[in-house]
């Protein structure tokens, strides 16, 4: 198999703000730098593309573009590929138009260094993982300390599901809480008598769901599920009503209701707001 002769393509039309440190200089898979010490997994992008030298010494030839104003360039996180990027890669070996793949010019380069079929792509995801950890590759940018994903070269990123976004950190709100969006995000710590509740803005708070009259008995899912608790006040007839040991009791009630051991019985007998048992 001949030398491989990967290189990184500059990235000529990218915005100044983010032009990359070393200008034109390409990096050759070949010649590696020297050896670095050991670091985090490769998080972030790359502007720069991947190209190849043919047989015959001709110029070398683009198979993935650098970025532009309308490509984002090469995103990494944890040390792999972007699924979005790694996709259009598939599809452009796979025959589908790309605007920063050349279907054609990747298959000649696997095909090139032998790793045609099905095993092209993972070859130039490889390849492209290899230049991009080179020194200097990715662009220089503050990300959050974790929950988040990389998303272009103009630094922008974005929570991972199931966190929520606190000014320039990504928390998980079910261990966390925002209380200043200048300040990274706080453990939350609540009380023996307490439980941590997911509030409707996705945040978490404490409460002492043995008293409070809208959370009685444990936490309602504000997405309408169940998780144990009630609000007191929303139980049928009930128009007052406090929180026993987690126990719904009721103390005034609606027209139509009359009140009955700490329920609303209605014309029919039904009534609300004493049936729950107390907490232990």
């Amino acid at each position: 198999m001949r030398p491989l002769a990967t290189t990184l393509l500059a990235a000529a039309s990218l915005a100044p703000a983010y032009a990359h440190p070393f200008g034109a200089q390409a990096f050759s898979v070949s010649s590696p730098p020297p050896p670095q010490a050991p670091g985090p997994p490769l998080t972030g992008c790359t502007p720069r593309g991947l190209s190849y030298a043919p047989a015959g010494g001709a110029s070398e030839v683009p198979v993935l573009f650098p970025a532009d104003d309308s490509a984002p360039g090469w995103c990494f996180h944890h040390g792999r590929l972007l699924a979005p990027h790694a996709l259009a890669i598939h599809a452009a070996l796979g025959g589908g138009a790309s605007a920063v793949v050349d279907g054609a010019a990747a298959r000649a380069f696997c095909a090139l260094e032998g790793h045609g079929g099905a095993g092209c792509a993972a070859f130039i995801i490889a390849r492209l993982t290899e230049v991009a950890a080179a020194p200097g590759a990715l662009t220089a940018c503050e990300y959050p300390a974790s929950g988040f994903t990389p998303l272009s070269v103009r630094c922008e990123w974005a929570c991972l599901p199931g966190h929520l976004g606190c000014g320039r950190a990504c928390y998980d709100p079910l261990h966390d809480v925002c209380v200043d969006l200048d300040v990274a995000p706080k453990r939350l710590h609540c009380a023996a008598s307490s439980q941590r509740c997911v509030e409707r803005d996705g945040q978490m708070a404490c409460h002492d769901v043995g008293e409070s009259v809208g959370l009685c008995g444990g936490c309602i899912d504000t997405f309408g599920g169940e998780l144990g608790g009630v609000n007191c006040l929303l139980e049928p007839g009930v128009r007052g009503a406090r929180c026993v040991r987690g126990a719904c009791v009721a103390t005034r009630c609606r027209p139509g209701f009359s009140l009955r051991d700490g329920a609303c019985v209605g014309a029919a007998g039904d009534g609300a707001g004493g049936a729950q048992a107390p907490l232990a």
